[in-house]
This record gives structure tokens, C-alpha cells and sequence, in this order.
């Protein structure tokens, strides 16, 4: 990959061969900062750059030398070639290979004193070759969610027909109607659409029901670690236990102002939420006397995008193109307190491409460009993780194919149709 990184403050500059001529640039040059490019892992990088001259020189009077910077402040080994001088132009080619995802400093320096050339490159971590599982459904089947259960089952949500279906083997042994979502913890499945039920998978055949009760209309679901299950909607929290014979509410539902898609703490005694009234947090229902806290900070200003197991994705991506990560912890204040988060801004004319979750459980944004451009070739569709404080891209979709997935999981299908998941790893 190559492109310009140019600035040339210039009445007239002469083509190579040529007298020199013009009035040049401001003495010594100066930092010439480029756009923000992409790049992918393990994948060699030419960058040109160019400062303005105040004065001709002979090619063979200049040097030049590069430092590349990754995420960590670390340096990144590079090479300099074609260094010289054309017109009233000083220029010079940089060569790295990026092997941590993240932003990339480029800073070069022309000698003697003519300036500083910079830029900058959003690396994607490049795992569209990552090893997965081969999901096993008959050819032509539509799974807007999958999950595999541990005896390798395979859970396919229809959202459109509102059913889901469960294969072994790449079969059909069971079709389960007025399903709008569902969840799972080992061999237990709970759905919800129609009614609220209780499955379990016993290895072979279809799922076997062991619970049903009356539905929480338009509910996300969430899975307390004890087994229990959450109904959440924008103004109740309700919750449902198995007894051994039957379903039942073991505490009073807990009322609070929440803007799903939400996140579940880890432990399961926060409920996060982010949209006008900030980052609010709610205590799921139990023994002790309920609460709710709002964090006005941002208000208005982000909307909650995808939830996934670990917190909220937030933004007004086409309106200022900055990604906000709320990680939803056992410790996040009740009481209005502060909710901290991580921030990213999105490459040039990038943007939410599917809303759509690849789990019913929890989803992450699929990110990319805008368009056929430069960017589009290189990276196709990107879904953001938090790697410490920072918020890094991981690309996983092949050429014509597409990924989706959430903080544990990728969905991975290839134009031929065929799916895998993929470990998303440390």
C-alpha cells in the first residue's frame, strides 16, 4: 500500500531535470501532518512524504530519518529510501510492518534542519485466516444468531420468521416458534418471544422444555452467573428462577429508566445503560432494596449502539464519528456517580454497517468505510474490542464475505455461504 503525505506551500516547483524555481516554503520547513490511513498486521507499509523547500538543493545534500510509534510508545523497525530532493520539494519513502493493531505514529525528519514530515495509520489486526468451528446447517439457511452449544448442537435464529432451529450434524432436529431471542449457559437455553421458556439440551434430538411462563413484551435477555434469567426492557427489570419443576419470580421486578441494548456485570449486580440521560446504572432484582443512578456527563450527546458481555457501545457515529466503550463492572456506582469509559475515533468516513447481532445474546458494532475507496480495500469491515485503555479493530470477514460477532465470538461466513466461529483470544 502507498500514499502521499503532502504539503507544498509552492508559487511554482520544477519537474525533475528541471532549473529550480519558485518561492519555496517557510524557512526550514515544517510538520506536515497527514490523514489517517489503514493498515493490517503483518503487512508491509509504504508511506511517501514530502516537506516544502525554502531554497534548492542537490538531491544527494539530503537525508532523511523515520521513527514509527505503535500504541504502546513503542518503536516499530523501519527503512528510508529515496531520499532526495525535486523542485522545491524534499521527499523520502517509508517501510515498516505493523504488528500490534492500533494507532501508528510516522514521524520523519529531512536533514539538514528542512523539516518534519508526519502522518498517521489506524492498524486493523488482521484474523480473517483465524481458525474456527464449522457451524453445520443445511445449504441456504438464514442465522441472524448462532450459538454452538457444548454437545456441538447448533442454535439458528430466524429473527424474520421468528423462529429458532436447532441442527446436529448439519440436520434439523428441532424448529421452536415465536422465539425473538434467547441465551444460553452450558446445556440450558431460555427463549423469548411468545412466552418466556426454559430448555435443555440432552445431546441428542430435540431440546427439552423444563419451564414456560407469560413473556415480557420486546424484553433483552440476560443471564444471572446463578442460572437465573433477566427480562429487561426500558423500564423494568424483571427476574425469572428454575425451581426444579417450574418457573418463578424469586423478587419483585426493579423499575428504572434504561435505553437498551444494556450490559450485565460480570457478577450480575449491575445493569448498565447509555443514551439521553447519560450512563445509567440499576441494581438487578434480589434481596436488598433497589436502586438507580443516572451519570449526566454526556447526556444527549451518545446513543447506546450494541451491548455485548463485558459493556455498552455508544456514539453518534455519523454525526462526529467517535465510539465510546462503558465497561459494565461489579463496581459501577449506584448513586449518579461517575461511569468511566473508553473513547475511539473512527478512520475517515467510516461508520456502522450492520446493525444486526450475529448472537442474541450480545453483539459488538461491525464498523467500516464509506464507499469503494483506497481505505475499502484494505479493510472491508472491522469489529472494535478495549485492549486496556484503548479501544483497537480486528478485521475477520474475507474478500466478499462478511463477520459478526461479540466480545468472545466472531460469525464468520464466506461468500459460498459456509460458517465458522472464531475465537476472538486474548
Amino acid at each position: 500500500m502507498r500514499w502521499s503525505v503532502v504539503a507544498c506551500m509552492l508559487m511554482a516547483c520544477s519537474t525533475p531535470g528541471e532549473p529550480c524555481s519558485g518561492t519555496g516554503g517557510s524557512s526550514g520547513g515544517g510538520p506536515i501532518t497527514g490523514q489517517a490511513r489503514l493498515a493490517l498486521t503483518g503487512v508491509g507499509q509504504t508511506l511517501s512524504f514530502e516537506v516544502p523547500l525554502s531554497e534548492c538543493l542537490a538531491p544527494r545534500d539530503v537525508s532523511a530519518t523515520a521513527t514509527v510509534f505503535d500504541p504502546d510508545n513503542g518503536e516499530v523497525a523501519v527503512t528510508v529510501d529515496h531520499v532526495g530532493a525535486s523542485g522545491l520539494l524534499a521527499g523520502a519513502d517509508v517501510h515498516f510492518t505493523p504488528v500490534v493493531p492500533g494507532a501508528h505514529h510516522v514521524l520523519v525528519r529531512f536533514e539538514p534542519n528542512l523539516g518534519i514530515a508526519q502522518g498517521d495509520v489506524e492498524v486493523v489486526a488482521d484474523r480473517s485466516s483465524a481458525p474456527g468451528v464449522a457451524v453445520q446447517v443445511p445449504v441456504g439457511t438464514i442465522c441472524d444468531a448462532v450459538t454452538l452449544l457444548p454437545s456441538r448442537a447448533v442454535l439458528c435464529l430466524h429473527t424474520a420468521l421468528a423462529q429458532l432451529d436447532v441442527f446436529r450434524g448439519g440436520a434439523a432436529v428441532d424448529r421452536i416458534s415465536g422465539v425473538s431471542t434467547f441465551v444460553t449457559q452450558g446445556d440450558v437455553v431460555w427463549t423469548d418471544g411468545s412466552a418466556l421458556s426454559r430448555w435443555e439440551d440432552r445431546g441428542t434430538g430435540p431440546l427439552v422444555a423444563s419451564g414456560s411462563a407469560a413473556a415480557v413484551s420486546g424484553a433483552q435477555l440476560k443471564l444471572l452467573p446463578g442460572g437465573d434469567v433477566l427480562e429487561i426492557t426500558s423500564s423494568l427489570i424483571t427476574r425469572t428462577g428454575f425451581d426444579g419443576g417450574a418457573l418463578w419470580e424469586p423478587f419483585p421486578p426493579v423499575v428504572a429508566t434504561l435505553e437498551p441494548p444494556v450490559a450485565l456485570s460480570p457478577e450480575g449486580g449491575r445493569v448498565l445503560s447509555v443514551g439521553v440521560k447519560g450512563a445509567c446504572v440499576a441494581s438487578v432484582p434480589g434481596p436488598a432494596r433497589p436502586q438507580f443512578g443516572c451519570d449526566h456527563a454526556r447526556g444527549t450527546t451518545v446513543a447506546s449502539i450494541n451491548s455485548d458481555r463485558g459493556g455498552v457501545w455508544a456514539g453518534s457515529l455519523n454525526l462526529d464519528g467517535i465510539l465510546y466503550y462503558y465497561p459494565a463492572t461489579d463496581a459501577l456506582p449506584l448513586d449518579g456517580g461517575p461511569v468511566p469509559s473508553l473513547r475511539f475515533t473512527l478512520p475517515p468516513r467510516w461508520t456502522e454497517l450492520d446493525g444486526a447481532a450475529s448472537f442474541a445474546e450480545s453483539t459488538v458494532p461491525t464498523l467500516g468505510p464509506l464507499g469503494t475507496g483506497i481505505d475499502a480495500q484494505v479493510v472491508a469491515s472491522a469489529l472494535p474490542r478495549p485492549r486496556g485503555s484503548a479501544v483497537v479493530l480486528e478485521s475477520f470477514a474475507p474478500t466478499g464475505g462478511s463477520a459478526r460477532g461479540d466480545e468472545r465470538q466472531v460469525l464468520v461466513t464466506a461468500p459460498d455461504g459456509t460458517m465458522r466461529l472464531v475465537e476472538r483470544g486474548p
